[in-house]
Order: C-alpha cells, then sequence, then structure tokens
C-alpha cells in the first residue's frame, strides 16, 4: 500500500476517484449544479486519461511517463466523443430529437425551500405567472416550465426544471420583442443545443448560470443597451413556445440540419449531427466560451 501511495500519478488518481464520488453525492444530495457536472467531467477525464496512461506504461515501460498520458488523454477523447456521437444518433432517431409537446398544468414548480423563495424574489421583481406546462416522453414527465411576465409585459420569463441523466437541473431563458421584430434571446440551458436560431433571434447564452435572477439582469441591461423599443407580449405562452419551436425547425430544416423529408426516421441530417458534436463538446468542458 504505501509503495502504491509514493508515485504521485497514483495519489492524483485516487484524488479525482474520491473527488468524483463527493461530486455525485452533492448532486444527489441537493439539486444538481451545471457547476459540479463541469467539476465532475473534468475530473473524470483526469482520472480516465491517467489510469489510461498508467496501463500504457505498464506494457511499453521503455516509452516516457508522461507520453503515455498524453496518449491516454487521446484515447479518452476519442472514446468521450465517441459517445457522443452515439447519443445524437439514438436520439435522432428518437421522441426526444422532435419539438417538445406540451400540456397546461396547475404548477409545474419545484417543492424545495429555496425554489420557494426563488419564486418569491420572481414576483417581487414585478412578474406575474402566465403558465405551467410540463412535457412527457412515453408518459414520463421530463420538463417541467413556468413562464413569468414582467409588470410592462414586455420580457418573458420562463423556468425549466428538465430531468437529464437521472437528476433535475435548471434552466431558464427571458426574452423580449423589438418593435421592428427582432427577438432578445438571453438563455441559461447547460445543454448542448447545436441547432441554428433564425436570424431574427438574438441570442446570448450562459449554461453556466443557475439563478433565473442573473438571467433577468443580464436580460434587461441587454434590453437598456437596444436603441429600439420593446413590444408588448401578448401572446399564450403554450403557443408562443409552439411557435418558436416550429420557426426554428422550420429554419433548420431550410439550412439543412434537420431533415427536409419530414417522415424520415432521421431528425437530424449529418450536419447537424455534427454541429450537435460540437455543441455537446463546448458545453460539457468549455461553457463559458458559448456565447
Amino acid at each position: 500500500m504505501q509503495n502504491i501511495f509514493s508515485n504521485p500519478l497514483h495519489i492524483a488518481i485516487a484524488a479525482c476517484f474520491a473527488a468524483m464520488i463527493a461530486v455525485d453525492f452533492l448532486n444527489a444530495r441537493f439539486f444538481a449544479s451545471p457547476k459540479l457536472f463541469l467539476l465532475k467531467r473534468w475530473l473524470r477525464c483526469v482520472f480516465f486519461s491517467i489510469a489510461i496512461g498508467l496501463l500504457l506504461s505498464a506494457l511499453l515501460p521503455e516509452k516516457p511517463v508522461n507520453y503515455m498520458l498524453f496518449c491516454g488523454l487521446l484515447i479518452y477523447i476519442f472514446f468521450e466523443t465517441l459517445l457522443y456521437w452515439i447519443n445524437i444518433n439514438a436520439a435522432s432517431v428518437s421522441e426526444c430529437a422532435r419539438p417538445r409537446q406540451y400540456e397546461s398544468i396547475d404548477n409545474a414548480w419545484r417543492p424545495e425551500r429555496r425554489f420557494i423563495k426563488l419564486k418569491e424574489k420572481i414576483f417581487s421583481l414585478g412578474f406575474t405567472q402566465e403558465a405551467a406546462m410540463v412535457s412527457k416522453i412515453d408518459g414520463t414527465p421530463v420538463i417541467y416550465q413556468t413562464c413569468f411576465d414582467s409588470s410592462d409585459r414586455k420580457t418573458r420569463l420562463s423556468v425549466a426544471f428538465i430531468l437529464h441523466g437521472g437528476v433535475w437541473i435548471t434552466a431558464s431563458s427571458a426574452y423580449s420583442k423589438t418593435e421592428n421584430g427582432d427577438i432578445l434571446y438571453t438563455e441559461a440551458i447547460p445543454l448542448a443545443f447545436g441547432l441554428r436560431y433564425p436570424k431574427k433571434f438574438k441570442v446570448s447564452r450562459f449554461p453556466m448560470i443557475e439563478n433565473p435572477l442573473k438571467i433577468v439582469k443580464i436580460h434587461t441591461k441587454r434590453v437598456k443597451a437596444r436603441k429600439d423599443s420593446m413590444s408588448e407580449i401578448l401572446s399564450d405562452p403554450m403557443e408562443d413556445s409552439a411557435d418558436t419551436m416550429r420557426e426554428i425547425e422550420e429554419y433548420n430544416r431550410k439550412i439543412g440540419l434537420v431533415s427536409a423529408d419530414i417522415n424520415s426516421d432521421e431528425y437530424f441530417t449529418e450536419e447537424g449531427k455534427y454541429n450537435i458534436w460540437k455543441d455537446m463538446i463546448l458545453i460539457n468542458y468549455f461553457p463559458f466560451m458559448a456565447r
């Protein structure tokens, strides 16, 4: 045992393993955090890179350890991104890839105390709740979404709780419509998208922000920075959501990221899959670069 832990690499791999267990416990015990997910992915990368590197060093002792560790990193990257590609292809032929269908419900809010306080703070900013909805796959709820409108009805805030990887994560977005037809859209969704928004959407992404109140603050700054005025949002949230998803789908079908044949078993084209693959790498490992 003493000989094992005399090697710094053995200590590092043990520390990474313990840290991954701790992160899993925190995500399970409390509400999942995108920052914890990011930490776990990098810990997993370091863990497997060192583990594979040590294995290669044992098989090829004449090679430098640093060289074997680099090879371990490359092997990990290959299998990690290969898994992304497999998941994307599986999603492309499943219901998951299609635009979400929502149904109205009385309450789509989490019962935890901190989320109750969050809702109270949203109300304190002058927002009013306009809709609560749920999206299901095979009868199982996968998204709970609540929509709020600002007091002047020029900003709509959406807060969603999404089932991902067996845990619930928080996502939020805010949008406003300019009088010339542009849509100012600010999102905090810690999941890959990969498709394209129509040109009238002016999108800013902040996948590491957990608190919807921060998104409201950022969005408000974006609105104030615009010289044109904002229009009131009078549409029904559910109809609005369906229209937006339909518009995004049609645009991506037009530019070749979504299959032009609506009866095709494959929802995404090869180019669409490639874009999603790139976005998964970006969001999972370099989310601060997503804008």
